[in-house]
């Protein structure tokens, strides 16, 4: 599994199911987010969603840069998943934070677990497997060292999709 479409419920019961497992953490030092060029806004945001731009010189690279760094940004040791990263799309999940939020989930008694995550995603009409799809995510990037882009729907439908990022230049951010 690489990638999992998610209604707004979903979410919901996937970021309080792991607040409450203690998976998930809410993060001081988060970086501000780069200004972008003065007189060139519309290339920057071209650039950062991967667009064609015009001149993608140095300036602009640089600016790449520094807005990849921003979305990937996590703690020097998280405890698990930074919570701003579950609560808008568009933020890159380290593997390092994955390991460690599965590292507290594997370090829980199953009983807790399906009692937390049964409770959060019965009362948000979700589908619970979708937290058995999360997790699976979760160990693809654990296993594989590779991130996940929790990110907008590329169609209509879900509220967000997380990726797997196997084949991208985000394992080095």
């Amino acid at each position: 599994m690489n990638h999992l479409p998610l209604a707004e419920p979903e979410v919901n019961a996937l970021a309080l199911s792991m607040i409450d497992l203690r998976m998930m953490h809410i993060v001081s030092g988060v970086p501000q987010q780069p200004t972008p060029i003065k007189g060139r806004e519309h290339e920057c945001i071209a650039a950062e969603l991967g667009l064609p731009v015009i001149a993608l010189d140095d300036a602009l690279r640089a600016y790449v840069d520094e807005h990849r760094r921003f979305l990937s940004w996590h703690p020097a040791a998280p405890l698990g998943i930074s919570a701003h990263k579950l609560a808008s799309t568009g933020w890159v999940v380290s593997a390092l934070e994955t390991r460690a939020a599965l590292t507290v989930l594997d370090r829980s008694s199953s009983k807790f677990v399906r009692t937390v995550v049964g409770g959060r995603f019965g009362a948000a009409g979700a589908d619970l497997e979708t937290w058995d799809d999360w997790t699976k995510l979760l160990r693809g990037s654990a296993e594989s060292g590779s991130p996940l882009l929790f990110g907008p729907p590329t169609y209509d439908g879900p509220w967000a999709e997380a990726e797997l990022l196997l084949d991208s230049d985000w394992r080095s951010a």
